[in-house]
């Protein structure tokens, strides 16, 4: 293979999560293969060493099959998500939260007065209207 078109092939077949199969194609074809006794820390760069190795001794169709191949045997292991049942899921019923009235029951609390101005306006029910505020606001000094 000449330099352009193993060039070319590299960049085409690079993946970094082809790794490990790359790496057992390279093991079978080449065991003795400087790449395959370093260790790496960075996965892409071992990525793409092995791949670049196997290029001298495999095919794209044979490396591209494997790839293939490896990717359907860890699915049978793992369990294709076709073959398992789906769950079941009950709906639960909502109640309304408490302190909130159920849908559709009017809200007998306090109203607000929208006017054309914008500005809400609180107008208190009759439990509110006889009580004055005895809180302090922390904003303010006494």
């Amino acid at each position: 293979m000449k330099f352009i078109e193993k060039n070319a092939s590299y960049h085409r077949l690079k993946n970094p999560r082809a790794v490990n199969a790359d790496r057992d194609l390279l093991k079978e074809k080449n065991p003795q293969a400087p790449v395959l006794q370093r260790k790496f820390f960075d996965v892409d760069r071992q990525a793409n060493e092995i791949l670049y190795a196997l290029l001298d001794v495999a095919s794209v169709e044979e490396i591209v099959k494997n790839r293939i191949d490896k990717k359907v045997e860890s699915k049978q292991k793992k369990g294709s998500p076709a073959k398992r049942k789906p769950a079941k899921r009950k709906l639960a019923k909502r109640k309304p939260a408490e302190g909130k009235p159920a849908e559709g029951a009017k809200d007998k609390g306090s109203q607000v007065n929208k006017s054309g101005d914008g500005k809400d306006d609180h107008i208190p029910d009759e439990g509110e209207a006889g009580k004055k505020n005895t809180e302090k606001n922390p904003n303010t000094q006494a």
